[in-house]
C-alpha cells in the first residue's frame, strides 16, 4: 500500500507540472503576439512594395530587380572619362571645327660637348688703388739750434727727479713724442721713466720750457749716473743728449 500511494503522488505531482508549464506557455504567446504586433503597426509589408494604386498582387510572386545592360554602363563611363576638350567638341555639334592647341613641346637643352662657343663675361674696369699721400719731410733744424739741460738731481718720494729745460733757436717748428725717450744708466741698462711739464712742440725761436723727468728708485741701484736721449716726431734724425748726469 505505501508503495502504491508513493506511486499516485508521483503521478499528480507529474500532470500538475505538466499543466503548470502549459499555462505559462499559453500565458506567455498571448503576451508576446500582442508586442509584437503593437511594434508592427504601420510597417508595409513587403509584397505591398511598389504598389501605389493598392492592387491586391500575387503574395507567392517575388520581386525582381532590373538589370542594367554592360554596354549602357558604358556608354555613360567613356564620355565622361574623355579629356576635357574632347568631351566639349563630341557634346556640342557646333564647336567640331574649333581646332584644339596641341601640346607644346619643351626645347632640347643645349649638351655640355656643343661646339657653340660660350659669350665672354664682361668684367667691370675697377680704378686703380689710390696711393697715400705720404706725410711732408719735416726739415731738420741745425745741429745745435734745439737744446736740451739738465740743471739738476734730486731724490723725492722713491724717485730721482732731473729738472730739464729744452729751447728752440731755430726758424722751424719742432715736436716731439716723450714715449720714444732713452734713458741708460753708466752700466748700459735702460730705465724706465716719466717726463711731464716739457712741451709736445717747440716753436721757433722758442722761449725756454722747463719740466720734469722722474726715475724710480729701484730701477738705479749700482748706478751712478744717467744719460737722456730724445729724437724728434715723426722723422727721428734729430737726437738731443744729455750724458752723464750725476745721481744724488
Amino acid at each position: 500500500m505505501p508503495k502504491a500511494r508513493n506511486y499516485s503522488i508521483l503521478i499528480f505531482t507529474g500532470l500538475g507540472a505538466v499543466i503548470v508549464t502549459v499555462i505559462v506557455g499559453a500565458i506567455a504567446f498571448v503576451f508576446g503576439y500582442g508586442f509584437g504586433e503593437q511594434a508592427l503597426e504601420g510597417v508595409t509589408p513587403l509584397f505591398e512594395t511598389g504598389n501605389p494604386d493598392g492592387k491586391p498582387r500575387n503574395p507567392n510572386a517575388r520581386g525582381t530587380i532590373p538589370l542594367i545592360l554592360e554596354v549602357d554602363i558604358v556608354g555613360e563611363t567613356v564620355p565622361k572619362l574623355a579629356p576635357p576638350n574632347r568631351l566639349l567638341v563630341s557634346s556640342n555639334p557646333n564647336l567640331a571645327s574649333i581646332p584644339v592647341a596641341p601640346t607644346p613641346t619643351p626645347a632640347p637643352s643645349p649638351s655640355p660637348n656643343s661646339d657653340s662657343t660660350p659669350a665672354p663675361i664682361s668684367t667691370p674696369t675697377l680704378p686703380p688703388p689710390t696711393q697715400p699721400t705720404p706725410p711732408p719731410v719735416q726739415a731738420v733744424p741745425p745741429a745745435g739750434s734745439v737744446v736740451m739741460n739738465v740743471l739738476s738731481a734730486s731724490r723725492q718720494g722713491g724717485s730721482v727727479v732731473l729738472n730739464v729745460t729744452m729751447q728752440n733757436n731755430s726758424g722751424q717748428t719742432v715736436r716731439f713724442l716723450y714715449s720714444f725717450m732713452d734713458i741708460r744708466d753708466n752700466n748700459g741698462r735702460v730705465l724706465s721713466g716719466s717726463a711731464s711739464g716739457l712741451p709736445g712742440e717747440l716753436p721757433p725761436y722758442s722761449p725756454v720750457y722747463s719740466g720734469v723727468v722722474r726715475i724710480p728708485e729701484i730701477f738705479l741701484q749700482g748706478s751712478s749716473s744717467v744719460s737722456i736721449s730724445l729724437p724728434d716726431y715723426p722723422s727721428q734724425k734729430m737726437w738731443l743728449r744729455v750724458s752723464g748726469v750725476p745721481l744724488p
